[in-house]
């Protein structure tokens, strides 16, 4: 039995034993529930030039510059499984608390969506 639960791929499984490559699973009294990461890798490089986060890679804080901005920006950071971890408005943003690794930042500004990896070192 398998079935896909509706929010980032996450998937259980009631068959003991299976390997699922390219994912994280927890074994726990015969039912495995893992997640599937295959949907990070639809991220792209963004080449929108107006909006730049920097430093990449970076160990104490980001920041989010936008070009020609109006309006209110708003950034989101994402854990690699797709946990918002915080929102924003702010042009500096600390992640010095956060652990090392990948994340997803989505700036939003005058009704434009743009999504960056940032590396956490």
């Amino acid at each position: 039995m398998d079935f896909r639960m509706a929010s980032y791929g996450r998937r259980a499984a009631a068959s003991p034993g299976v390997s699922y490559p390219g994912s994280v699973y927890t074994a726990y009294n015969e039912v495995q529930v893992y997640e599937d990461l295959s949907w990070v890798n639809s991220i792209s490089e963004n080449t929108n030039e107006k909006v730049v986060i920097y430093p990449n890679p970076t160990n104490d804080k980001i920041s989010v510059s936008v070009e020609n901005n109006n309006g209110l920006v708003k950034t989101e950071i994402f854990d690699i499984i797709g946990n918002r971890l915080l929102v924003s408005t702010e042009n500096i943003i600390s992640i010095q608390h956060f652990s090392n690794g990948v994340y997803v930042v989505k700036v939003t500004h005058n009704n434009e969506v743009s999504e960056f990896k940032v590396i956490k070192e």
